[in-house]
């Protein structure tokens, strides 16, 4: 989470919160044979169907990005109408060029009489050229088109104890898999981290229910291990909002991408460009918040940020979905090293940190039941949204 509202609520929070049996799960077996979004997966199963996601599916691919300091793989997925396609067997440009050297041969005579005939070789020579010309202008015409595909980045699972966050990001890469939303892919490429922080995440499963933080061990503080990723990203860093005392929820490391899962996420930047919207899924509040987070000073074009978010929660609630409320950041609560303002220093137009329900009764420990439902209205939303960034993939709406 990226403001207070987290961080107060553990104080309220009672002691059955560390009960870490069958029913913070809500499951009965550790079945991995598919994630069914009526119950909690552990760290393991949703790296085996992130990984069997990107197997199965030739829209997908697999990124790498590194490893944990317990050595779990930090991974991505790529979602785009040309992963793993084949080349065929006739590729349209050459089938042209073939159909061209007919014309030409039709019009200048036959092949073995082309070379004997000066006038059909200046005439052969001066179609090659053009066809070969009009061949490269559509190759730079289908680059610049390529080019300018915009891609929607979504990172999940940054803070252990939110496991409502994975949840939500591995139904928005199950739904991107899927052949019936394929049209999406087509206005945009999808970028999904289902689990930024698998080795905190893990530990909340095991040991500490309320854990927030990644696991590096600290020097000189084995006891308090951690560094709260969302405070590590190289924007205003270490200036307002976190804590440079190793055993604080909030402690920010000991320099800005000290962390390999904040590096990950910068090595993702630096592998895929054009990045037009960026969330982070976080819990809880039912908040879609907005740059900037570390000073309640509004940025530029801090109206397209207003709109797109407002956009965005009328999208889910229009659709039978909850109401979100939509503002800055940095006006309840300053925070430097976040996520959402780190995309947005790197050009992102539209930046969001959204804060999964609900509005506190749940506190972090979203009940099993109503994951599918969260997981739902936030996929609508962001079919929707798509026609916002994409005009013409409005008619996705629906």
């Amino acid at each position: 989470m990226g403001g207070p509202r987290g961080i107060l609520a553990v104080l309220i929070l009672t002691s059955a919160y560390q009960s870490l049996d069958g029913k913070l799960s809500g499951r009965q077996s550790d079945s991995t044979s598919g994630l069914t979004w009526d119950s909690y997966y552990r760290s393991s199963e949703i790296e085996a169907f992130t990984r069997d996601l990107a197997k199965n599916n030739d829209q997908v691919k697999l990124l790498s990005l590194g490893y944990t300091y317990e050595r779990r793989p930090l991974l991505a997925l790529k979602f785009s109408s040309k992963n793993k396609s084949k080349r065929s067997s006739k590729n349209p440009m050459n089938e042209k060029f073939l159909d061209s050297l007919k014309k030409i041969f039709k019009s200048g005579g036959q092949m073995n009489n082309i070379k004997s005939d000066s006038l059909n070789e200046r005439i052969l020579q001066t179609k090659l050229i053009s066809t070969s010309k009009q061949i490269t202008k559509t190759k730079l015409e289908m680059e610049k088109k390529k080019k300018k595909k915009p891609v929607i980045m979504i990172e999940a699972g940054a803070h252990a104890r939110e496991w409502i966050s994975p949840a939500v990001g591995t139904y928005i890469a199950q739904q991107l898999a899927d052949p019936a939303n394929s049209d999406l892919l087509k206005y945009a490429t999808w970028v999904v981290v289902p689990l930024l922080n698998p080795d905190g995440y893990e530990y909340s499963h095991t040991d500490d229910r309320l854990w927030r933080k990644n696991r590096r061990i600290n020097k000189d503080s084995t006891g308090c291990p951690g560094v709260d990723l969302n405070r590590n990203f190289n924007i205003k860093w270490a200036t307002t909002g976190s804590s440079s005392y190793h055993c604080s929820e909030i402690y920010h490391g000991t320099k800005a991408f000290s962390e390999k899962e904040t590096k990950a996420i910068k090595k993702l930047f630096k592998k895929i460009k054009n990045t037009k919207l960026y969330l982070s899924l976080h819990s809880y509040g039912q908040i879609i918040l907005h740059p900037w987070g570390y000073t309640s000073d509004e940025p530029a074009g801090v109206g397209k940020l207003r709109k797109m978010g407002d956009a965005f929660a009328n999208h889910i609630s229009n659709n039978g979905g909850r109401n979100y409320a939509v503002e800055q950041a940095g006006v309840s609560y300053q925070s430097g090293g976040g996520a959402d303002d780190y995309a947005f220093s790197r050009g992102v137009p539209y930046s969001y940190t959204v804060e999964l329900p609900d509005q506190g009764s749940d506190g972090f420990e979203t009940p099993p039941e109503k994951i599918l439902g969260i997981s739902q209205e936030i996929w609508t939303g962001l079919k929707c949204l798509l026609g916002d960034l994409v005009p013409d993939a409005k008619y996705l709406c629906h």
